[in-house]
């Protein structure tokens, strides 16, 4: 085998390794944006409930002062 041959062959891995690694690392930005995604949902049902035990909390307050 002649060195362009095989300079050829190592090219040819290189560019396999590398199509891999692509593929490997937009699945891994993909579970991530879905992770991010999911976390934005959660955060925005804490602030809802936060939001309503406050009110809650507030109207029992006023109830009792007018009670």
């Amino acid at each position: 085998m002649n060195a362009l041959e095989k300079t050829r062959q190592e090219l040819d891995a290189t560019k396999a390794r590398l199509a891999s690694t692509q593929q490997s690392l937009a699945e891994k930005e993909a579970h991530l944006a879905n992770l991010r995604i999911e976390r934005r949902k959660q955060l925005e049902e804490i602030l809802e409930m936060k939001s309503s035990a406050s009110i809650q909390s507030q109207m029992e307050v006023a109830a009792k002062h007018f009670s």
